[in-house]
């Protein structure tokens, strides 16, 4: 990747649904650049795989890939469903990835801009849109903020409580 003081060439934003290998292993490796990035470790590619073949099956899922030149630099990814206790469809933004190169110049700015005209183009409800809580979503929530969202709940989560009780037996 370039240094920031590089002269870019116009940003295209393309809309995956991993019809191709090529879209595959482009994604894989955005995916993992995001996981040593924010989680700090290597992606775990099975479950990657696993994860990404049902989601893409179900026909509910797109990726908005941004490119500099060939290169893809960035990535939200797009699920939805219908939610029967709000009577709504809802579009989620979900893994939030931007190349360290390309911050700072509009790239998520594209990528958000993309996914917000398929959920209107797609007439959904609601859009919903996860804040990664490493190092690569501390630029997501003031960003969501400025275009107007709010904040609805807080997810709290522990690691399987049950395995650590075998394991102390």
């Amino acid at each position: 990747m370039g240094c920031a003081a590089q002269t870019r060439t116009p940003l295209d934003i393309e809309v995956w649904t991993g019809n191709t290998p090529d879209q595959l292993l482009a994604a894989l490796d955005l995916w993992r650049q995001w996981s040593l990035e924010d989680r700090g470790k290597p992606l775990n590619e099975i479950a990657w795989a696993q994860h990404t073949a049902a989601r893409l099956r179900s026909q509910q899922c797109v990726y908005f890939v941004a490119y500099h030149d060939t290169e893809p630099i960035g990535m939200l990814q797009c699920v939805w469903e219908f939610d029967p206790f709000n009577d709504a469809w809802i579009g989620y933004g979900d893994h939030a990835y931007v190349h360290a190169d390309f911050r700072e110049e509009g790239v998520f700015r594209a990528l958000y801009d993309a996914i917000y005209g398929f959920c209107e183009m797609m007439d959904f409800d609601k859009l919903a849109l996860p804040v990664n809580t490493g190092p690569t979503g501390k630029f997501l929530k003031p960003f969501y903020e400025s275009q107007g969202f709010e904040p609805t709940a807080i997810v709290m989560k522990q690691d399987a409580p049950w395995r650590k009780r075998k394991e102390d037996k």
